[in-house]
């Protein structure tokens, strides 16, 4: 039987950005197992550090010849005669015995671990919201001078530049959510898993701009997302008896919106599942079809408040997470502790419904800015057309 192979996982961030304090609770509180490579360091032992244990302690001139032997993943000479390095048995040796090995390594030490390991490897780049949070996160520490603060922020602001280059991206301007979304990302790493699919289900009659934006900044804002699949309905258990715009149209309208969107999408297939569509038969649909990747379910808080009387609920609670946009009129904010589900703070808020756009359009109300579409489109004059034949 072939052994499991081994994975690495990267971190990396600018100093200030809680990289540590994200580590420390993936482990101990979060149930992250994994082994940290033990780095290598021409500097003396300090208090009671050990060699093999804390760091291996090597002299200059053995550091030295290490790197010019090629052991060493990447190394740093902080100061002159003062390196920091990771030593390549250290990591191969566990990854051979199928270990998964964490790695906490400046970010182009990072980046050039990950052309030696390929797939094998992930990288996460944990950011601050912006160069003025982490500045007053550094001013808080009461640690460093003002001159080594901006030093910080100027190495901080290069660091930065090679975010894009990370497998994913966590930004930590909310240590637990930072913490949950950081999980989700590493466990599906360690399974496998190619995509995860946020199924956005609606009958988008029709998909306006409220649709396109909260979607935008869900795929955006959240690293472990990637990408929002709209999932057209042809008709909900709790809006049977409601007229809607044709199927036809209404696809057609979502692709003309959708068409520039590359990780937002719109997915026809609950429209061929037996009727009525229960959320969980679609969620059961998607998963046996798409074995490799993670679906979660996107809902408004007004949904979320009705779920219990869902058909089924706790059987989608089981194995799906549910990220929850607010609505008006419904406070669902205790939501944020649950592990199935998480509120989206900050998602953009739009008033209107689609009912409410085909009832002003339907009395001649021009829309263009909620529809996204000129009212010269012939998309848009066969939307009016549409209406006015109701």
């Amino acid at each position: 039987m072939k052994e499991r192979e081994g994975r690495l996982i990267i971190f990396s961030a600018p100093s200030g950005s809680g990289k540590s304090t994200i580590i420390d609770k993936l482990t101990s509180e979060y149930g992250l197992e994994g082994h940290f490579s033990v780095s290598a360091t021409s500097r003396s032992p300090r208090g009671e550090e050990v060699d093999g244990v804390h760091y291996y302690f090597l002299s200059p001139e053995e550091f030295r010849r290490k790197i010019e032997e090629g052991e060493f993943l990447e190394h740093e000479e902080v100061y002159p005669d003062h390196f920091y390095g990771t030593l390549r048995s250290e990591v191969d040796d566990r990854l051979a015995r199928g270990e998964v090995v964490l790695l906490d390594i400046d970010v182009v030490g990072a980046l050039n671990v990950k052309k030696i390991y390929g797939a094998q490897a992930l990288t996460i780049f944990i950011q601050p919201p912006g160069l003025e949070t982490l500045r007053e996160r550094l001013e808080q520490r009461g640690t460093d001078a003002p001159e080594k603060i901006e030093q910080r922020l100027s190495k901080a602001s290069y660091e930065m530049t090679f975010a894009e280059q990370f497998d994913s991206r966590v930004t930590n301007d909310n240590l637990d959510f930072a913490c949950w979304s950081t999980r989700q990302i590493i466990e599906d790493f360690l399974n496998g898993v190619e995509k995860h699919i946020v199924l956005f289900p609606g009958s988008f009659s029709p998909m306006h701009v409220g649709h396109l934006a909260l979607g935008n900044y869900l795929v955006e804002t959240h690293a472990e997302v990637t990408e929002i699949w709209y999932s057209l309905t042809p008709e909900s258990p709790f809006k049977q008896g409601k007229r809607q715009l044709p199927e036809t149209f209404r696809i057609k309208w979502a692709e003309h919106l959708l068409q520039h969107h590359p990780r937002m999408q719109l997915s026809l297939e609950e429209l061929s599942l037996p009727r009525p569509n229960y959320t969980v038969e679609t969620l059961h649909h998607y998963k046996e079809r798409y074995p490799r990747y993670r679906f979660s379910l996107l809902m408004g808080s007004d949904s979320w408040m009705d779920f219990p009387t869902w058909y089924k609920p706790e059987e989608i609670l089981a194995d799906t997470h549910v990220y929850i946009y607010p609505r008006p009129g419904y406070d669902v904010e205790e939501v944020a502790s649950q592990d199935r589900a998480s509120l989206i703070h900050g998602a953009p808020r739009f008033e209107v419904s689609s009912s409410e756009i085909r009832q002003l359009l339907s009395l001649g109300a021009d829309l263009p800015y909620l529809l996204m579409t000129s009212p010269d489109h012939p998309l848009y004059k066969e939307l009016i057309a549409e209406l006015r034949e109701e």
